[in-house]
């Protein structure tokens, strides 16, 4: 990841060199991202939904799989 904006919303905006690996790695983990890579201003981007503790551990470990 390359920057994480802040946020006092129940989101994260992230932006990093892999959107679309990221997000494929989210959804096989049946989680769904926010790609942004459509968008000229955030390039990259992908927003991250902050939920239950247990969601947040589900997101971790499909994004490190």
């Amino acid at each position: 990841m390359l920057r994480v904006w802040p946020s006092d919303a129940n989101f994260l905006l992230v932006e990093t060199t892999a959107g679309s690996t990221l997000s494929a790695r989210a959804r096989a983990g049946n989680i769904l991202l926010r790609d942004f890579g459509w968008d000229p201003m955030l390039p990259n981007c992908v927003r991250i939904t902050v939920g239950s503790p247990a969601d947040n551990e589900q997101l971790l470990k499909a994004l490190r799989s």
